[in-house]
């Protein structure tokens, strides 16, 4: 019994040899894959580690073990027995399988989050610098696309009402409306991929500020601060980080504040100055961003002026030598001698050129001089509008004009004129019906018929000088027939008021006659719209300049109704002569009209 059980336990014993040493084979055979570091040099001892790894190979009866290369087939005859090299991946505490894909997902990263101080950043600028206007807040497509959450975290607490715009592929805004402020004054605040692009978006903006968040590096920022595109702007502030040469990006990289020094030499060179940077929530030091400029001048530059003749402002005059010959333009007037003061002042010199299109008027013809960038400063006694207030910076306003009308001089009527003076045309028609229709009311009470009017067509001539006489005073009838010898007392009545009547009607004729032949009548002064209407004249004026649009939107009722119908000369020459000679309706030509004469720049 005892004999039966030894042999029991070492079957069991044997047993449990045999399975230990088949999992112990089975995990020798398993391959190991490699993964290669960067601490493994191709010409160091590890790189022959590396070619010379192999994998444990077993037979079925596990009695055969065989190495083989790593990655190439097993060979019989070359085989070199050197133990595996240990894989740097294993050292330390390698991540799992499921944390790699954690941080994978949720695309986590160990550098620094510079959203919050940019944000902080552009609020402190908006309540420091920005707050008296409106903000326009520009982004491109690869700024919204790239950091949209940078917007969304700006927008949700801007510290002052706002506008934001998108700006298009072509580097041009969707809705350009924003560029044009009504009533109230705009900022821009712009994030752009390309700083160079700044220009064609916004054009020129001498008066607003504007803020450019720019993702160009610093060399490039530098060589936008000094080209001619940053010359557009004057209130220029660029903000851009700052690279760091070294890889750590967990610490805070601080954003360099940019302008520029304008008109550095008298080429109008501009010169990029760092005036700030932004690191930790606050400034390096305290500053103003947007500085004065051009304090001391335009170092000399030298300014295109378009000019156009324009009395009194602006005067064109040919002079010559004594004998005839070279003959040179002289520009003269209130607006030149104003700009000679000005460069003089501020240290820059002038050179007048003509506009190109001088049939447009000497208005239009400067400011599209101005407006296509051919010339600097405009001059010649331009009027302020809101066309020309869009499209270039005017200056403010050195005279004031009041609208105006061209007509004849009051002078003497000639004598055979001055016989119907005294009275107004309506009442010469009332007097001459009343007298040709009194003829038959007389007529009748004396006849108590018109028959004999009828029968002899004489009657109705001596009752027409009947009536004629008593008005003058030239003519006395006396024969029987007469109405001064009738004796019927209706009759004797009619003749009574009719006499009353003529009494008083040349009392008052020959009371006026004499002082209106004698001194000359001066026309009633117009002074409104509405006795332009009631008079019935007939409105000319010029058919360039902006005289025969600038009432085309205009509010009042009776504006558009005077100038519906108005008539277009070619010259000012043209218009006086039709004025002139205008006889049966007055005519008057608008020579000017209220506003403000200004010169504008570029």
């Amino acid at each position: 019994m005892i004999l039966h059980r030894k042999n029991i336990c070492l079957l069991i014993f044997y047993l449990e040899l045999v399975i230990n040493f088949c999992i112990i084979e089975v995990v020798r055979s398993e391959d190991v894959e490699y993964y290669p570091s960067q601490s493994v040099s191709l010409s160091s001892k590890k790189s022959k580690v590396f070619h010379s790894h192999r994998r444990k190979r077993y037979s079925r009866n596990g009695s055969k073990l065989e190495f083989r290369r790593f990655n190439n087939p097993a060979k019989e005859t070359d085989v070199v027995k050197i133990k595996r090299s240990a894989d740097p991946v294993f050292h330390g505490h390698p991540k799992t399988r499921e944390e790699l894909w954690n941080e994978h997902f949720l695309n986590l990263s160990n550098a620094f989050d510079q959203t919050p101080s940019l944000i902080k950043l552009l609020h402190n600028i908006t309540m420091t610098y920005l707050d008296d206007c409106t903000p326009v807040i520009l982004y491109d497509k690869q700024v919204k696309n790239q950091e949209s959450y940078l917007f969304q975290n700006l927008f949700k607490d801007f510290p002052v009402s706002y506008v934001h715009g998108y700006i298009n592929e072509r580097n041009e805004l969707m809705e350009p409306a924003l560029l044009q402020s009504v009533k109230e004054c705009i900022h821009f605040m712009v994030f752009l991929k390309d700083v160079s692009v700044i220009a064609k978006v916004l054009g020129k903006q001498s008066q607003s500020k504007v803020v450019i968040v720019a993702r160009s590096s610093q060399w490039a920022v530098q060589e936008f601060l000094a080209g001619p595109l940053s010359r557009m702007f004057i209130n220029l502030l660029v903000v851009a980080p700052s690279f760091k040469d070294d890889d750590d990006t967990s610490i805070e990289a601080p954003y360099i504040l940019y302008t520029h020094k304008l008109y550095t030499d008298g080429l109008g060179a501009s010169q990029p100055r760092v005036l700030n940077s932004w690191t930790h929530g606050k400034y390096s030091r305290d500053m103003n961003l947007f500085p004065v400029k051009m304090t001391a001048g335009y170092a000399g530059h030298r300014f295109l002026v378009a000019t156009a003749n324009q009395p009194p402002y602006v005067f064109r005059r040919i002079i010559s030598d004594s004998d005839g010959g070279n003959p040179r333009v002289i520009w003269d007037g209130i607006e030149i001698r104003l700009l000679q003061l000005l460069a003089s002042r501020n240290n820059f010199s002038i050179e007048f050129i003509e506009p190109r299109e001088p049939n447009l008027g000497p208005g239009d013809a400067v400011a599209k001089e101005v407006a296509q960038g051919r010339a600097d400063i405009g001059v010649a006694g331009m009027y302020m509008t809101d066309d020309r207030a869009r499209d270039m910076d005017m200056t403010v306003g050195h005279s004031q004009d009041c609208a105006a009308f061209i007509t004849l001089m009051s002078t003497a009527l000639p004598r055979y004129r001055a016989i119907l003076g005294p009275f107004h045309w309506h009442v010469w028609v009332a007097l001459t019906f009343t007298y040709l229709i009194g003829i038959f009311p007389l007529a009748f009470s004396d006849k108590h018929s018109l028959r004999h009017l009828i029968h002899n067509s004489g009657e109705i001539e001596n009752m027409f000088w009947y009536v004629f006489g008593t008005f003058t005073n030239c003519f006395t009838f006396v024969g029987k027939n007469s109405w001064s010898k009738t004796t019927k007392i209706t009759t004797r009545l009619l003749i009574g008021w009719y006499w009353l009547f003529t009494i008083i009607i040349t009392s008052c004729y020959t009371g006026s006659i004499i002082a209106f032949v004698t001194l000359p009548v001066f026309p009633e002064t117009v002074d409104s719209i509405q006795q332009l209407l009631m008079g019935f004249y007939r409105v000319g004026t010029l058919d360039r300049g902006g005289w025969e649009r600038w009432f085309f939107n205009s509010s009042d009722p009776k504006t558009n109704k005077l100038l519906r119908k108005i008539e277009l000369v070619p010259n000012v020459a043209a218009g006086i002569r039709n004025t002139t000679k205008a006889f049966f309706l007055a005519l008057r030509i608008l020579g000017i009209a209220c506003g403000i004469r200004i010169h504008c720049t570029s």
